[in-house]
């Protein structure tokens, strides 16, 4: 498995996932993982690589279960899975672009050489980062390839397609023996943006943690509006803003918090300290779990207008606290909370009124909380793990 690192706010939803796949795949099959080493330890590149089979102790990330048995190889690299928000476009910053290019062929060139001193069966590779060396070693070792595509390029820079890392994308694609990818939304965008036959894509939605979100007053008289995610384009944090303000003209009495870090966290400090609701907007940064957890249990309604989502753990994480929503339906994470609230990620006024709905009538806002909560009970990881295990079971035999 070429994965994107261990959970961290750098990778988000995807190292999140990732790691909650590699416990199953673990019990399931002999398993070794290549990745990048902390990335948020490091500022550049050290082509260092360790080839000595580790067993892995987790105890740092105390908020997951710790794997034992896992054999992995770490590669110190700087590059980020969400880096190409800034930096891929092949307009703004060439330098940027090309600097990135030799970054990413040094470390799939480590991760090659890795994988040729490993025996296994399959190569199963999580998003861009890991697509290279990939292709590198299929082509080389004739091993069967699956992909796992988390979040697209196309996603990160809001539909447009003009990047060098949508082309590595839609080379590993076509090279691919099997696809997997996180909701129908983003198959859809596979076979008519990157022109990949929809019988080699599999949709396989996330799953979700099983975790307690106990009450916590807030201390707040006003109820809160909560948007969680990076503060990239591609989250629609900006149009959060400007959704805030229409719900402050229809219900004075709330007040909104956005957490999460990004590219666009000194520009919305900015634009919120100008904004008609100043005094109520609050941008935390990136919280850690525990402070997160709170934050949930304040909320009275999520916010997710996403201009492009493959699916959205953090709607997940609103709806096991019980947290009623509003989505976007361009997202992954609409198609299996089927409760919740939906509008056009452009569409302000409707996001707004949904927003104001549920802040009027508590009853509706129990009623879809608790509507999307009972939706969890299959959306589990290992019911996700299962079907993982099958298509790369069918890919090998």
């Amino acid at each position: 498995m070429l994965g994107p690192g261990e959970p961290s706010a750098k990778n988000s939803g995807l190292g999140i996932a990732a790691h909650e796949i590699s416990q199953y795949l673990s019990h399931h099959s002999t398993l070794t993982i290549i990745q990048p080493d902390d990335m948020e330890a490091l500022d550049a590149i050290e082509n260092n690589i360790s080839l000595s089979k580790q067993r892995v102790n987790l105890a740092d990330f105390s908020d997951f279960n710790v794997i034992s048995e896992i054999s992995k190889v770490n590669i110190e690299t700087a590059i980020s899975p969400y880096w190409s928000d800034q930096n891929t476009s092949r307009t703004p910053n060439k330098q940027e672009a090309l600097k990135l290019q030799n970054q990413l062929n040094d470390f799939s060139n480590q991760i090659a050489e890795a994988a040729g001193q490993v025996d296994y069966d399959a190569v199963y590779a999580h998003d861009w980062i890991t697509f290279r060396a990939a292709i590198d070693i299929k082509r080389k070792l004739g091993k069967p390839l699956i992909l796992h595509v988390h979040s697209l390029d196309y996603d990160r820079n809001c539909g447009n397609a003009g990047s060098w890392v949508f082309d590595l994308e839609k080379e590993a694609f076509q090279k691919a023996d099997k696809i997997i990818c996180v909701s129908h939304y983003s198959k859809d965008i596979i076979n008519s943006h990157y022109g990949i036959p929809e019988d080699k894509i599999e949709v396989v939605h996330n799953g979700c943690k099983q975790q307690d979100y106990p009450s916590y007053k807030s201390p707040f008289k006003e109820k809160i509006v909560l948007f969680v995610g990076r503060l990239t384009g591609q989250k629609g944090p900006t149009k959060f803003l400007e959704i805030a303000e229409k719900v402050d003209e229809l219900y004075p009495n709330s007040r909104f918090i956005m957490a999460g870090e990004g590219d666009l966290y000194k520009s919305l400090i900015e634009a919120g300290a100008h904004s008609a609701v100043a005094s109520r907007f609050h941008i935390t940064g990136y919280l850690q779990e525990p402070d997160m957890i709170k934050t949930y249990a304040m909320a009275d309604v999520y916010c997710m207008p996403s201009v492009s989502e493959p699916f959205g753990l953090t709607a997940l994480e609103a709806a096991a606290a019980k947290v009623p929503m509003v989505l976007s339906k361009n997202s992954g994470a609409s198609e299996v909370l089927t409760s919740a609230l939906t509008a056009d990620f452009d569409d302000s006024d409707k996001f707004a009124r949904h927003i104001v709905s549920l802040l009027k009538n508590e009853k509706v806002a129990h009623h879809i909380a608790s509507e999307n909560k009972s939706l969890l009970d299959t959306l589990t990881w290992d019911n996700s793990n299962k079907k993982i295990m099958r298509i790369i079971e069918s890919t090998t035999s």
